[in-house]
This record gives structure tokens, C-alpha cells and sequence, in this order.
């Protein structure tokens, strides 16, 4: 499978991503299609990612779930740490009921919508600028 592949159908068959970025070290913030697709795919998530990830998504518009997790993992500078965190959000969201999951997932729908729609916008945003600066 490409980076470009969405794999519906898999997507449809689970309630969150765990996003697990290319990089995790403190050296800026890389985001790359894995954020976007769950973006795409109405799907919350936890983001396996750099210092702040959430923090940046947040500057470009977008909503994170911190009303369905604890995302304190995002302001953990020390990687280690904060991978440990992140194990304790994704254990704790294992030992949920399907029925406490599927509450939890429809309790944040209009967020999900709001991604949805904010991606559009976005990538639209991004497309314009980018051009602006390549016909200059």
C-alpha cells in the first residue's frame, strides 16, 4: 500500500487510530497523510508524535479529543515519558466496554464533522498559498 491508500474498510471497523507519526524526537513538528486520513475517515485520535503535535494541529484549526482523552501526553517534552503516557491513554481505552466506546464515539461527532470539514478548507488554503508562491 501507498501512503495515498485508505483503506476503508479497515477505517470502518474500529473506533480511534493510534497515529504513530515517522518522527518522535523534539525537532519540530512533522505531520504527515496518517492525521489527514483519520481527518478523512471521522476518527479520533491518539498522535504517537513530536512535542506539541496536537498543540500545532490545534494553531491550524483544527479540534482534538481531549474531552474523550488525556492528551497531557502532547505537553511531555521528554519522548520516553511521553510514549509511557500514551501506552497508559491506550491501555485505559482498552479495558472500556464496546458500549462505553460507542458512547464515547458519538458523544464527539460534531468534532469529527468539524475535522472533516476543516480538512477540506485546509489542504484548499495550503493548495492557494502554495501556488501564489510557485507562479511569483
Amino acid at each position: 500500500y501507498t501512503s495515498t491508500f485508505l483503506n476503508i474498510v479497515l477505517y470502518f471497523h474500529s473506533y480511534i487510530d493510534v497515529i504513530t507519526n515517522s518522527r518522535f524526537e523534539n525537532d519540530g513538528i512533522y505531520i504527515d497523510e496518517k492525521i489527514y486520513k483519520s481527518f478523512a475517515c471521522l476518527k479520533p485520535f491518539i498522535v504517537a508524535g513530536q512535542y506539541k503535535t496536537l498543540e500545532v494541529l490545534k494553531k491550524w484549526g483544527f479540534k482534538t479529543f481531549s474531552s474523550i482523552f488525556n492528551e497531557e501526553y502532547d505537553n511531555e517534552r521528554n519522548y520516553v515519558k511521553r510514549m509511557n503516557m500514551i501506552c497508559d491513554e491506550i491501555k485505559r481505552l482498552g479495558n472500556l466496554s464496546l458500549e462505553e466506546v460507542d458512547d464515547m464515539y458519538w458523544n464527539i461527532k460534531d468534532i469529527l464533522l468539524y475535522n472533516f470539514s476543516h480538512l477540506g478548507r485546509f489542504i484548499h488554503e495550503i493548495d492557494k498559498n502554495l501556488l501564489k508562491e510557485v507562479v511569483k
